[in-house]
């Protein structure tokens, strides 16, 4: 059993998400069919088996197209399910980069899970930053300079929580520093 659970929380672990966050996204787009479905998991399978390869191009490409064949540009989602949706496809993207990092049935330290989620938190927080303000917005009819200030101060801060994601190494390479 342990190795089960092990096995879960590394590269078997990582394929699984993505399968299933694909599924979950294509069952909450607007009018899922059993095609819709079929096809967002195809295309995940096609991630999970090349990672290294196609990353998370082909399940968020497929669950984006039905999404936006379902409401077109002139329909307004729901809140709820936008959200979820959005919440879905990061889970999506970060367990198929996680996947490509991975060797398929490689165990992950409970530091690199720690790591993950710390990059997974700012990412998911910043999801329900903008749906909160576009909650907000909706309701609030305001002058556009305000509209304006109340968006900047949103892309402010998910800039902000998107640098908090970005690896400190990374951060490090390139502004020119070294590590001691």
């Amino acid at each position: 059993m342990t190795g089960l659970v092990r096995n879960l929380a590394g590269g078997v672990g990582a394929r699984l998400a993505v399968l299933c966050a694909a599924a979950g996204a294509a069952l909450l787009e607007p009018s899922p069919t059993w095609v819709m479905v079929v096809g967002a998991v195809l295309a995940a399978a096609l991630s999970v088996a090349r990672p290294d390869r196609v990353g998370s191009i082909p399940p968020i490409t497929v669950l984006l197209v039905g999404w936006l064949a379902g409401y077109g540009t002139d329909t307004v989602a729901p809140l709820g399910q936008t959200i979820g949706f959005a919440l879905l496809l990061v889970v999506v993207h970060e367990c198929a980069t996680l996947a490509a990092a991975v060797p398929a049935f490689a165990y992950c330290s409970s530091a690199v899970a720690r790591r993950w989620l710390t990059r997974l938190a700012p990412e998911a927080a910043a999801v329900l930053l903008a749906a909160g303000a576009v909650a907000v917005m909706g309701r609030y009819r305001g002058s556009p300079a305000a509209d304006v200030v109340g968006l900047a101060a949103v892309v402010g801060v998910l800039a902000a929580l998107a640098w908090l994601a970005y690896p400190t190494a990374h951060r490090e390479v390139h502004s020119g520093r070294r590590r001691g």
